[in-house]
């Protein structure tokens, strides 16, 4: 099994953050937990309770895009956001989003399978 994340994005607008991943393969991946926390290296919390299912099928491996929206954040904190694979529980990131920022940050893994 094995996920390919080729970026992983998050952008904060207001008291939403939008967070979008494309992948270039995902052999055995059923879907994502997505995970907060409030500095890189922290405690985080998980805010998905079902993971987001993948747009893979059984015989596909190709990539796809995704997007989810924490609209819970609190205004005026930065978060980081990571991702978490399932079943095998790679995890991906973290990147920020911060109420000042007007991009996003970028995270390109390298992936060893």
């Amino acid at each position: 099994t094995g996920v390919s994340v080729t970026s992983f994005t998050a952008q904060r607008r207001g008291a939403v953050t939008t967070l979008r991943w494309q992948t270039a393969g995902e052999v055995g991946n059923s879907g994502f937990h997505v995970w907060r926390a409030l500095q890189t290296g922290g405690a985080p919390t998980r805010l998905t309770v079902e993971p987001i299912a993948s747009q893979s099928g059984a015989r596909d491996s190709g990539g796809h895009t995704y997007f989810w929206q924490d609209v819970k954040a609190a205004p005026g904190v930065a978060y980081w956001y990571s991702l978490e694979t399932v079943p095998d529980g790679q995890m991906i990131g973290p990147v920020a989003a911060s109420p000042q920022s007007v991009g996003s940050r970028q995270f390109l893994p390298v992936i060893v399978h």
